[in-house]
């Protein structure tokens, strides 16, 4: 009887919520137990009809920045007050609010600086938005929690930066590294500040994830500044002076923000410091002055493998480095993941692992997928039956795309022809009109090929399947359906290369 009374009152709760307001949206997932409501309060008339909030929720209790399957909701402002519920995969739940402004066709973060929240269920929040940089702010019952972490999102940025540029003009770098890790120390105490004076209003979970959180951002940004010379030749005095800095800082392993493991693999940032650590390391250990492509992945693998015995984190580092590694230039990473498979504990990372095995395994069947073209058609994978596919992702305003679509045009029309192969290009854009006036100006595809929109900016389960996270990218599909490769060779370097494998697949 208890269990049937909490099931129809929080019905009940939820059918009130959708009556209670101008334009209620339960997204996607329906009789969801778990849930958190927003209040949208628009203090901006000219953001009503013309504006979007977009909600992206980690899902699986899998928090990372790098691309994976998430929840992804996209509701429309119609009116002055707006409630919104939004569905959570776990009570304590990472999530991302961008505002889309629809008349400029653009994406920006609510606190245009991190935009990371964490919602728990039973939240319940208003969100005023002034159409202002920097001048959202929450109210209700639950926004102490979000007022933190948009304060803290609105801190995350150096203040100045031209005394690290001067040392690096002076060719000063240790000093522009020790400057570097200095600004970031500072910003981890201002939010430090920040946190503490909200200390008494957060649980001690969520008051200690959001100082993980910060420590662990601000440590990889420090990092990632250590990678940028090996981007650049003929730079080995600031080369010396990154490996110098990051060995300094980074090379113990007894470094970290708490000693409480569950907190750590929960964090949204903590393991992405480590796999940031860990390439830096397969980096900045070889003894010559590698470029930055010139990693392979099973060196990544053995300096995992080298600091870390089995455990949950291990698990997680592990994806993530499969998760971010360049494909086009790290091919060997297939050969690594049934180690990382059979050693992880079975559970959410383990089938995440099994699920890029799949999805870029030589021979795996390909992620099925329905996209309309541009009269709405929908067109399946199923309409390619016993043709070679090559698909190309784009969106509007990506200069890599137009120089894809330069070199592919001219292969096109050779095969134009010729029935056993299809070119398809498949748009991220979100605006349709926007990308109708793309496909006119022929910039970025052909009028040979089949162009699609997937119109989700590549939240879409089939282009998150792939990790597909840069653009352009290029996939092709056997005849029989299954996967040939997510990186073949580059038209845009090697058109001949590219034409003798589409020749060799036909």
């Amino acid at each position: 009887m208890k269990i049937l009374y909490r099931y129809f009152l929080i019905i009940g709760i939820i059918i009130s919520y959708i009556t209670f307001t101008v334009n209620s949206a339960l997204a996607r997932k329906k009789n969801h137990n778990l849930f958190t409501v927003v209040d949208v309060i628009v203090e901006a008339p000219i953001m009503i009809n013309n504006d979007s909030l977009e909600f992206n929720m980690s899902i699986n209790d899998i928090n990372t920045a790098s691309k994976i399957e998430t929840d992804y909701y996209t509701f429309k402002i119609t009116g002055h007050k707006t409630r919104l519920i939004i569905p959570l995969s776990t009570f304590l739940n990472y999530g991302r609010i961008s505002l889309m402004d629809n008349r400029l066709e653009a994406l920006r973060d609510i606190n245009h600086a991190n935009n990371l929240f964490i919602f728990q269920s039973g939240d319940t929040v208003e969100l005023h938005l002034t159409n202002k940089k920097n001048q959202a702010y929450f109210l209700g019952k639950d926004a102490d929690k979000y007022n933190c972490m948009y304060r803290i999102g609105n801190n995350n940025h150096p203040n100045n930066i031209k005394k690290f540029n001067l040392f690096l003009k002076d060719k000063n770098y240790e000093s522009a590294y020790n400057y570097c890790k200095y600004q970031r120390d500072s910003l981890y105490n201002v939010q430090l500040n920040i946190l503490d004076n909200y200390k008494t209003k957060l649980s001690t979970k969520v008051f200690q994830l959001i100082k993980i959180d910060c420590w662990s951002q601000n440590n990889q940004r420090v990092i990632d500044q250590c990678s940028v010379p090996f981007m650049i030749e003929g730079q080995a005095d600031f080369r010396d002076a990154a490996k110098k800095i990051f060995f300094k800082y980074y090379s113990s392993y007894n470094t970290s923000p708490s000693d409480n493991d569950s907190l750590l693999l929960k964090s949204y940032n903590y393991c992405d410091f480590l796999i940031a650590k860990e390439v830096a390391f397969a980096r900045l250990s070889k003894t010559e002055n590698p470029k930055n492509d010139d990693v392979n992945f099973k060196k990544i693998n053995d300096e995992i493998n080298s600091h870390y015995r089995v455990g949950i984190i291990k698990d997680k580092i592990k994806l993530l480095a499969f998760l971010n590694i360049d494909r086009s230039k790290q091919g060997d990473f297939i050969n690594c993941i049934d180690e990382a498979i059979d050693e992880a504990k079975v559970g959410r990372i383990q089938f995440a692992l099994s699920q890029i095995k799949n999805a870029n395994e030589l021979g795996a069947n390909a992620y099925p997928f329905k996209f309309p073209d541009k009269d709405g058609k929908e067109i399946s994978l199923n309409n390619f039956k016993g043709k070679l596919i090559i698909i190309d992702f784009w969106f509007t305003g990506c200069h890599g795309c137009l120089g894809m679509a330069e070199a592919l045009k001219p292969i096109i029309e050779s095969y134009k022809s010729n029935p056993h192969i299809a070119f398809v290009s498949i748009s991220i854009d979100r605006d349709k009109n926007l990308w109708i006036k793309s496909l006119k100006e022929e910039m970025y595809s052909s009028k040979y090929e089949i162009n699609l929109l997937e119109g989700m900016n590549g939240h879409s389960s089939f282009v998150k399947n792939y990790n597909i996270d840069s653009y352009p990218t290029l996939l092709i599909i056997s005849k029989q359906g299954k996967i040939i490769t997510t990186s073949p060779p580059d038209p845009r370097t090697d058109k001949t290369s590219f034409i003798d494998f589409l020749t060799q697949h036909l």
